[in-house]
């Protein structure tokens, strides 16, 4: 999830400014929003669930980078593509 939203976003929404790596980025979760399981341990499942449900929800906006094409590649009919997957 960390790698589909941008930085912004996670900052606005959570409210955590930094992090190094998804863990570190739940672990501060939890203490800001004081999920703490006895003895002050992070309560890191009932966290990730949480932003789970809002990444299905849509409240994490999100994207995916379009897959890179070859320019020089030459282009296709439909002749040609039917050509290549005969229908029996």
């Amino acid at each position: 999830m960390i790698d589909k939203t941008e930085k912004k976003h996670l900052v606005d929404i959570f409210g955590v400014h930094s992090w190094t790596d998804s863990e570190d980025f739940v672990n501060q979760l939890c203490f800001k929003s004081g999920k703490l399981l006895k003895g002050g341990e992070p309560d890191v499942n009932n966290v990730n669930k949480n932003i789970l449900l809002m990444w299905q929800q849509g409240k994490i906006p999100h994207y995916e980078k379009a897959p890179k094409t070859d320019a020089d590649a030459p282009l296709k009919t439909v002749d040609q593509i039917v050509d290549m997957a005969p229908i029996d």
